[in-house]
């Protein structure tokens, strides 16, 4: 997806990031698993990949 860094993190003091990088493929597995616990994430991806193709 070209994905790159623009910035650095600007996090409230209770906010935490972890920042992973996934192939489509596993993105769609954690999706189907469960691996995702906001649906604004899954929604995100969705948008994303339908924007790339």
């Amino acid at each position: 997806m070209n994905c790159r860094r623009f910035s650095e993190q600007e996090l409230d003091e209770t906010e935490f990031l972890n920042v992973e990088k996934h192939t489509a493929d596993e993105i769609e597995e954690l999706i189907r698993n469960g691996g995702f616990q906001q649906s604004v994430h899954i929604m995100a991806w969705l948008l994303a990949d339908r924007k790339g193709k």
